[in-house]
């Protein structure tokens, strides 16, 4: 498994727009929160657990939970900006225990 350093990120936002929220035509402008994900190590042998740290651009007051690709959930508790996650080590049948992060 060799993994790759390039940085992923996506925008997360509540109530977009700029206004006055509940009012009709006035959306209200949400608070940004960027996320981004980097793996913790460039490459990993097949029997190594690889990590990553999910970052969070802000501190928030309350928990955070991230749904990545494969449903896993990666919580980001409040006060902090980041968290790691550890994934499974990849099986000994590619076939069988094939997977993509």
């Amino acid at each position: 498994l060799t993994l790759d350093k390039t940085p992923v990120s996506t925008e997360v936002t509540d109530e977009p727009g700029s206004g006055t929220p509940g009012t009709p035509g006035t959306p209200n402008e949400g608070d940004l929160v960027q996320v981004s994900i980097a793996a913790d190590q460039k490459s990993v042998l097949e029997n190594e657990e690889p990590t990553f740290t999910v970052k969070i651009n802000t501190v928030l007051d309350h928990d955070l939970i991230v749904t990545l690709s494969n449903d896993a959930k990666v919580t980001i508790k409040a006060g902090d900006t980041s968290a790691q996650y550890t994934h499974a080590a990849q099986g000994d049948d590619v076939y069988k225990d094939g997977e993509t992060i």
